[in-house]
């Protein structure tokens, strides 16, 4: 639920474990202008995205959106580094290559 009244976060745990402790994701909502979804439809949708990540069976710790993004942001940097980004690669940007 929601942990503070002078900010909109929350925390939710995504994943199931079989030996230890679920961690406890915590999400800062920055910016807030669609006031037609309500709090819980919002930590839905999270938890709801969490399990749409396609290299993973179950729910991973962040939603897919954002693992995706870091994943590709890495991968980015390894490329721009090596200055291969246009070399032959444009069919590359259209697919998840990078999972």
């Amino acid at each position: 639920g929601v942990i503070s009244m002078e900010k909109f976060d929350f925390f939710i745990s995504h994943q199931e474990v079989t030996q230890g402790s679920v961690t406890p994701t915590h999400y800062d909502v920055l910016y807030w202008s669609n006031r037609s979804m309500t709090v819980d439809e919002l930590q839905r949708l999270t938890a709801q995205l969490s399990m749409l990540y396609q290299n993973w069976p179950g729910p991973i710790r962040v939603p897919a959106p954002v693992m995706y993004a870091t994943k590709q942001c890495s991968l980015y940097s390894t490329i721009k580094a090596k200055n291969a980004v246009n070399k032959g690669l444009p069919y590359m940007l259209r697919q998840l290559y990078f999972l």
